[in-house]
Order: structure tokens, then sequence, then C-alpha cells
């Protein structure tokens, strides 16, 4: 009898089959595939971004109807010295014949004069405060001797005096060209739709780059920024406010420099002494360069000025549309609906839409007014006007109200 071999199998088995091999090629392909996947999901978002952006950014001077766009750069409208002229400040002890600037002291703040600095957030307000602050750090010495606090906000105060407002003094930064305040507080949407971008968990995301901005929009901020400037020349029919025009700290450093700490030293019921004045020039001498330092911010800002009104008068140019004479007429329109800034209440904020349709805002628009209209749920403020209550609902209308 045969005696079977290793490989001989008995009657009836089933064939034995060799382990299979695994094919790790295939395996590290797959993973390789999955990570790509999960990564583009995660990316997709930013890049849509940057692509959305770098098409935003693309090269102004473009050939439209076989003419190069003409280049527009940030410059005074034809009328708006007519409108600076309606600027006022109120400067303690250099009051008008009739007039009071009330440095109110809250007295529920510790005695601290209580002054804000209202500006329309973005990077001229950056420069403001940045300058404030180095005045105060080269006086230092002289104006610890008054105690005072630092507000900074873009909320206009409401209508009435000190007890209703609940402010000391102001400093207010007028642009200079106008344009370039309308350009500011329009990037600046922009910037903060871009930091709160993955902030808000299931909310939609503010997508808004320049290429969105509009001549439309242009022209609504336009009257909106007027309209700020008129509410605070109004606070200084009775308060302490110093008005700071962008070319004064940006070519006298040192002239500004003194008109605002002379403001700021002023006091009603406590005098710097001239021992304190002496010690404080002896500490801040050096302390100040003779120039802001911030002419790099203010050259990047003109840039995007020039590319906003760049674009726009490009898309505009079939229709032969002049940015900068389309906006000194609404300069000229809201100067003549106001009687040179003279009427009350101002204008409001939600009501700067297009004559057919003034409270139909854009999202521009639309925060930006918001972030001028009267804080009144702040601890110190008090709304008792119609006018105001109805800014800080955003309601254009204020139907029967004044």
């Amino acid at each position: 009898m045969a005696v079977p071999s290793a490989t001989t199998l008995p009657r009836g088995a089933a064939p034995l089959r060799g382990k299979k091999k695994v094919r790790y090629d295939i395996v590290v392909g797959l993973v390789l595939l999955a990570m790509v996947s999960v990564t583009y999901s995660i990316v997709k978002p930013t890049l849509h971004i940057v692509k959305e952006q770098q098409v935003a950014e693309q090269p102004l001077q473009k050939i439209i109807d076989n003419k190069p766009v003409e280049t527009v750069d940030s410059e005074l409208l034809a009328n708006e010295q007519l409108f600076l002229d309606t600027i006022k400040s109120c400067i303690p002890g250099q009051e008008a014949k009739h007039q009071k600037c009330g440095t109110y002291i809250p007295p529920d703040n510790g005695d601290k004069q209580r002054i804000a600095v209202i500006a329309p957030p973005g990077q001229m307000s950056e420069m403001l405060w940045h300058w404030i602050d180095k005045v105060r750090k080269k006086h230092q010495k002289a104006l610890d001797k008054i105690p005072m606090e630092f507000i900074r906000t873009s909320h206009v105060p409401p209508y009435g005096y000190g007890k209703t407002h609940g402010l000391s003094k102001i400093i207010r930064l007028v642009p200079r060209p106008l344009v370039m305040g309308v350009a500011d507080a329009l990037q600046q949407i922009i910037v903060d739709g871009e930091q709160n971008h993955h902030h808000q968990e299931g909310e939609q995301p503010l997508a808004l780059h320049q290429q969105d901005i509009t001549l439309n929009d242009l022209k609504a901020v336009l009257r909106q920024l007027m309209r700020f400037h008129c509410r605070l020349s109004k606070v200084a029919a009775h308060t302490a406010i110093f008005s700071v025009n962008l070319n004064d700290f940006m070519d006298n450093i040192d002239e500004a420099t003194q008109k605002l700490y002379d403001f700021l030293k002023h006091s009603p019921d406590k005098k710097v002494s001239e021992q304190d004045e002496l010690d404080d020039m002896m500490q801040q001498m050096g302390a100040m360069d003779g120039g802001m330092d911030d002419v790099g911010m203010l050259s990047s800002e003109l840039g995007f000025v020039s590319k906003i009104l760049t674009r726009i008068q490009a898309e505009s140019s079939q229709s032969q549309l002049k940015v900068l004479t389309v906006l000194d007429e609404v300069l000229r329109d809201e100067m003549w609906k106001t009687k040179n800034m003279t009427t009350w209440p101002c204008e409001s904020f939600f009501s700067v839409g297009e004559a057919n349709a003034r409270t139909e805002l854009s999202l521009f628009a639309t925060k930006i007014g918001r972030g001028f209209a009267p804080n009144c749920s702040a601890p110190f403020a008090q709304c008792w006007v119609d006018r105001d209550k109805c800014e800080a609902e955003g309601d254009g209308v204020c139907k029967g109200k004044k």
C-alpha cells in the first residue's frame, strides 16, 4: 500500500489554499487618498476665500472699450470745503461770546473726567488713538495730576448735555479728504468680516470683499459720515470737543500736540502748577519724535482708497460717470437738504439709500449705521430724544417722531 506523500491530500479533503499576500501598496494608496479627501474638505473654504481675494486684487489697469482705465486718486471733492467749514470745536478757556464748553464730571466715576475718543472704526481711528497715547505719555507727569479715563467708541453721543451723554470731553478726527474716511470705514467692515469668519458656529459667514463695494455704497457711507460729524458738531454747542483734522497731526505734529495737551489738561477744579509744567517739560524732552510714525499706514490707506475709486470708475466708464463728481453731487445735496448742517435733528444714519428707496441699505451701510448710532444701552448714557431711540433701533423712518 502506497504511503501518501506530504503533498497528497486524503480522499474527500478540501484542497488547502495558500495564504493571500497583503497588497501594501494598495492600502497605502487608499489611506493617502482618504487623507487628501479630508484635507481638501477642510481647506476648501479657505481656498475659496483666497481665490476671491485674488480676484479682488487683480490689476486695475485693464482695457474697457479699448481704452486704459483712468486711475482715480483720493482728493478733496469740489465742494468739500463747504462741509469742512461746518465742523465745530468747543475748547474750554477759549469760548466764543455766549458759548460755554461744559466739562461735566460724572459723580459716579470717582471724580474722573470721562474723555471719549470718537471716530469711525478703521486705520485712521488707530492712528488717532496712537497719537493721543503718545501725547499722554509725553506729558504723563502733568496729566497724572488730573484724574481721567478714556473711552474709544464709534457711537455718537445722544442728544443732550453732560448728564445725558455722560461725557466730560470729546476728541474726534475729521478725515480730509472725506472719501478717505468713507473708504476707511468700508475697509474695516471687510476686515471685521474676515476676522469673525469662523467665530460664530452655524452663522452665515460675512463674505464681503473689496469688489463688493459699489458706487451706491460710497454714496451712502458719505452721507453717513457727514451726518456723523453733524451730530458731533451739535454736541459742540455745549460740551468740550476737540476736532482734529487729519492734516493737523500729519503736517504739524508739534503744534497739534500742544493743542491736544492744553485741551486735556484743562480742568474746572484742578490746575497744573508751574512746577508741574516744568517737571513735565524735563521729563518729556525727547519722548516724542518730530512727526507721526504712521506715514506708512496712511500711505497704505491712500492706496486702498485709490483701488476702490479706480475700480468703480472702470465699471462706470461705459456710462461716462465720474466717481468723484457723483460723490460731490451727494455732498451738495446733503448740504442743501440740511441747510449747511444747521437743521435739528441731524438726518438719520439709516435713510442714506437712493432717492426712491432711502431706507433700503446694503450690508455695508447697515453695519456702519449701527456703529454710528447712539449707544442707548451704555451705562453712562441716556436716550431721551425720539430720534436717538429710533437710531438705536436702526429705524430710519422714525414715523411720527422727531
